[in-house]
């Protein structure tokens, strides 16, 4: 996947619920300076360019165990990211452009590789009561995304994704509001055997009920879920019951829990009953530390190698960034699925299980040089531990660069 080395904010909680997906903020590949005092040249601009440049290599670009080929590459990255508006109202931009050349012919059939995303935020507060919010978030890029139920994690192509969400928040009392939320994701792959099975568009609706104890909001949240496919015979509706709270421990720690259940109806007759739990941790840790933690159980989109109708799936990301001195930062990000795939059945036949372990891990070690130029060493390792014969990998990728930013 694309390398996560962008800093992630920590702040209070997200009204509109815990996330789904454990997707950072922002993946642009390029290494932030974000935090380093007065990076920023023009300060008068509420933009700022981030370029970086890496070379390195790859020991598995297509990510095939049975033929595993390795590859020389240039990366280079351009980000541009920023924030304008005011408290009452304001925009976040954030968008990422990829180029990566293999040196070798590795049979991935794109080369150079471009990889892109684009996130906007928005808020808008009408009045005291009333806040008003989207965020639309849309990729398209070759290289997986772990961080997210989109499809393989591994390489299958070109794929296009978005995933956006308004809502509104309204205070009824001084102390209960509620959060009524619309979400659609739409999953498009290039390749026609892989979008056959995973091509489809998502709508949610939700509505939160909110309590509010001081540091401590109790949550009622239910949704309603619409699956369609293109092509795979998984059409769905899925209800959600869930409860919660949202706990500001301190000025710099805050935590979501949500735990309930999902029932899920199949067009073609099954159904599906899985508990269903959520949780985020953000913390922190003075001007030098930052840590988000994300997990997820319950039903998922099956992945479209597997040949499976259902999945229930345990997903955790981890990001973690520490200043070591004024100059060297530590970055490290991580994503790990442990999926129970099973046939779909309406009958009563005994359905068969499979299992699969997704990881990607990633570390980062800067030098910021200046305000302006640092340097940075990169190392990520990625793969599948399956039961499903040709589907199980490992790959490494080393790299070091300079980023230059404006």
């Amino acid at each position: 996947m694309l390398t996560v080395f962008v800093l992630v904010g920590l702040g209070s909680p997200d009204q509109s619920g815990a996330q789904t997906d454990l997707q950072a903020e922002n993946q642009s590949g390029g290494v932030s300076m974000e935090q380093i005092p007065g990076t920023s040249l023009f300060s008068r601009s509420p933009f700022r360019l981030d370029l970086a440049f890496d070379g390195g290599y790859d020991d598995n670009v297509s990510t095939n165990d049975l033929n595993q080929k390795g590859s020389a590459f240039a990366d280079g990255r351009g980000t541009l990211s920023g924030k304008i508006g005011t408290e009452r109202s304001n925009l976040t931009l954030n968008s990422m452009v990829q180029l990566i050349y293999f040196t070798d012919n590795v049979g991935i059939g794109n080369n150079p590789e471009i990889n892109s995303q684009f996130s906007l935020d928005a808020f808008h507060s009408v009045s005291r009561r009333l806040q008003l919010r989207a965020d639309l978030r849309a990729a398209y890029q070759e290289e997986p995304d772990f961080s997210a139920n989109i499809g393989p994690n591994r390489r299958v192509g070109y794929f296009f994704n978005t995933d956006d969400s308004v809502s509104a928040s309204f205070e009824w009392f001084q102390d209960f509001s509620t959060v009524t939320t619309a979400r659609a994701r739409w999953v498009r792959y290039d390749d026609a055997i892989v979008g056959a099975l995973s091509n489809r568009v998502e709508g949610t609706i939700g509505e939160q009920f909110r309590y509010s104890l001081r540091r401590v909001v109790l949550v009622g949240e239910y949704r309603f879920e619409i699956i369609r496919y293109d092509t795979a015979p998984l059409d769905s509706t899925s209800h959600y019951l869930l409860g919660g709270i949202d706990y500001q421990v301190n000025r710099q720690m805050n935590v979501t829990i949500r735990g309930g259940a999902t029932l899920r109806t199949y067009d073609q007759g099954a159904t599906k009953t899985e508990p269903e739990a959520e949780g985020t941790l953000n913390y922190q840790i003075g001007r030098t530390s930052a840590l988000s933690l994300n997990a997820r159980y319950g039903l998922e989109e099956p992945d479209a190698t597997s040949s499976f109708g259902t999945r229930t799936t345990f997903r955790v990301g981890l990001q973690l960034h520490q200043w070591l001195t004024a100059h060297i930062q530590a970055i490290l990000t991580s994503y790990y699925t442990h999926d129970d795939n099973e046939t779909l059945s309406n009958g009563p036949g005994v359905a068969v299980s499979q299992q699969q372990n997704s990881y990607d891990v990633s570390g980062t070690l800067l030098y910021a040089l200046n305000r302006r130029w640092a340097v940075h060493v990169n190392f990520e390792r990625s793969g599948i531990d399956s039961g499903l014969m040709g589907q199980n990998y490992t790959r490494d990728r080393y790299s070091a660069g300079f980023n230059l930013s404006f």
